[in-house]
C-alpha cells in the first residue's frame, strides 16, 4: 500500500532539507557551497572561468588548429599520425593558460575521477 501524494511529497521534501543541511551542496570546481536550489554543479565564478574552444579546429581530434588553416584542415599530430577514432569534440579547454586563472575544468575532472577531496 503506497502513500498519498500530499504524503510523499513532504517525506521528499523534508528528505531534500535534512539532506542539504548535513551534505550541503558545493561547487565542483573551486569546492565553495551552491544554494540549495542550484541545478548546477559549478558556481557562476567557475562558470565564467572556462574557455570555451573557437574554431577553427581539427575536423578530426577537436583542438584548435592555426587561424589561418581552412575549415578542413587537419591539426599537426592528426595529419602525421591518424588517430584510430573518427571523430572528438570538447566543449571547453583543458589545462591552464599563463593569462586566466585556475584550471576549473581540470579540478572538475580530477573530483569526479578522485573524489571530493581532490582539488
Amino acid at each position: 500500500m503506497g502513500l498519498d501524494p500530499k504524503t510523499r511529497d513532504l517525506f521528499s521534501t523534508i528528505t531534500r532539507e535534512v539532506l542539504a543541511f548535513l551534505l550541503p551542496l558545493r561547487c565542483a570546481g573551486c569546492d565553495a557551497f551552491l544554494s540549495p536550489q542550484s541545478t548546477r554543479r559549478l558556481c557562476s565564478v567557475c562558470l565564467a572561468g572556462l574557455r570555451r574552444i573557437e574554431g577553427p579546429i581539427c575536423p578530426v581530434c577537436g583542438i584548435p588548429v592555426h587561424a589561418d588553416s581552412t575549415d578542413f584542415a587537419l591539426c599537426q599530430r592528426c595529419f602525421n599520425a591518424p588517430p584510430s577514432f573518427g571523430k572528438a569534440r570538447s566543449l571547453f579547454s583543458y589545462g591552464r593558460s599563463t593569462d586566466t586563472g585556475p584550471d576549473i575544468l581540470g579540478s572538475v575532472i580530477r573530483r569526479h575521477k578522485y573524489g571530493p577531496n581532490r582539488l
